[in-house]
């Protein structure tokens, strides 16, 4: 619920400026009846800026003018997780274990809307888990074009893989999997309109090209690119598939997307202009305590002495086993072309389970994760610590994590 900004400590603030400076002006040959009136005047006019705006909590920390022309929204949120790696080592190498805590994610968001909704913005500053510098993961402007109808233009996910567009605060396990991370799209900059009505949605982006965040336009990791989307809601509401999670009680849904992206890398001296495809399809069904989710996703890309066909797909399912606890599934699986030196898939299982303390705003995941490969027998898939796959870690290597979540 809004309440309204009568925050005395304000107007008690303003006057107290002017009352300390009154001796000084008075002892400077000024009529103390003019300072009295200008203490009064202040103290009106701030309480004029309060009686006119409103502030509360909705989903954050909202500030909105009385007439909701504008508003202001505050947002974070954090996750510490506790991660156990084991590495089993391949060829008589020993096995290793690593185990402690991190700051996985801690984000500070603004945004908001200007003029009834005409215009609108978000900026989002990430925090790193290694050194605690900040850096720039959203900063966008929004146009309505149209009802239904905008037009984005800044830093922001391009519209490709479902697993990405979904807020890393509303994922299933404590991270995306590791198809994700392969082919996924990361952030980029660009301009993008999209379209909604009833039961399809759609957008279309220029851009830099995938994973191109805070980058100057000659260091881009692509000349250019083009990204489409466009999902059917077969049945149910929209808003179901901000997340794949599905309380119980919730209304059976069903949505199918599918997406593409071309774009050409830039030209350097001697070396000719590549190219890359990428696509995805992915369909959703939840409701009522239950959610299921699959997707498979390819790439064509066109480097320097070949061009290879990359493949990837992901099945995840879920089931509320109370009103708060959910366990969950989810397996995946990197396929190398198999002219790639290293042309082994890489299977991975996730088992575990949310406890929504609070929902998403309050939540504790922990999940397992099974390695079935060797990463090095795949060119594609890297040793990282979001996963827990350790360097040098063969087939048979796992890890555990426990990942806090608190969202304001």
């Amino acid at each position: 619920m809004m309440r309204r900004m009568h925050d005395p400590v304000v107007s008690i603030a303003i006057c107290g400026a002017f009352a300390l400076g009154a001796p000084a002006v008075a002892s400077s040959g000024v009529d103390e009846s003019v300072v009295a009136d200008m203490i009064a005047d202040a103290s009106a006019r701030s309480s004029l800026l309060l009686e006119e705006s409103t502030s509360g909590y909705d989903g954050g920390f909202v500030i909105r003018d009385q007439q909701g022309r504008h508003e202001l929204e505050i947002t974070g949120w954090t996750q510490l997780r506790f991660t156990y790696a084991y590495g089993h080592g391949e060829g008589g190498a020993p096995d290793t274990n690593e185990s402690g805590f991190s700051l996985r994610r801690t984000r500070l968001t603004f945004q908001g809307s200007l003029y009834d909704g005409q215009f609108g913005f978000k900026i989002t500053n990430s925090f790193s888990r290694n050194t605690g510098s900040s850096s720039l993961s959203d900063a966008y402007m929004t146009v309505r074009l149209a009802d239904h109808i905008e037009l984005r233009a800044g830093q922001f996910k391009l519209p490709f893989m479902r697993e990405e567009l979904t807020s890393a605060k509303r994922l299933m396990a404590t991270d995306r999997s590791i198809v994700n991370d392969v082919f996924g799209q990361g952030r980029s900059q660009g301009i993008e309109i999209s379209a909604q009505g009833e039961s399809v949605r759609g957008a279309v982006a220029y851009s830099d090209g995938f994973d191109s965040a805070n980058t100057d336009f000659d260091a881009a990791p692509a000349q250019w690119a083009v990204t489409g989307r466009v999902e059917w809601l077969a049945m149910g509401d929209w808003r179901s598939f901000r997340q794949f999670t599905s309380s119980r009680g919730s209304e059976l849904s069903a949505m199918f997307g599918a997406a593409a992206n071309f774009q050409e890398s830039p030209d350097a001296p001697g070396m000719p202009s590549l190219y890359m495809f990428s696509w995805t399809v992915d369909g959703g069904l939840q409701g009522n305590g239950f959610s299921l989710f699959a997707s498979a996703s390819g790439r064509v890309s066109q480097e320097t002495n070949a061009t290879y066909h990359d493949y990837g797909w992901v099945a995840q399912a879920s089931m509320y086993a109370t009103d708060h606890i959910e366990p969950f599934v989810r397996f995946d699986m990197v396929i190398p072309d198999s002219d790639r030196p290293g042309d082994d898939p890489f299977n991975t299982l996730a088992i575990g389970a949310n406890w929504y303390i609070h929902g998403q705003a309050i939540k504790l995941t922990v999940d397992g994760q099974y390695f079935f490969d060797d990463a090095a027998d795949n060119d594609l898939v890297n040793p990282t610590t979001t996963q827990g796959l350790l360097a040098g870690a063969g087939s048979g290597s796992f890890a555990v994590r426990a990942q806090f979540q608190f969202v304001f």
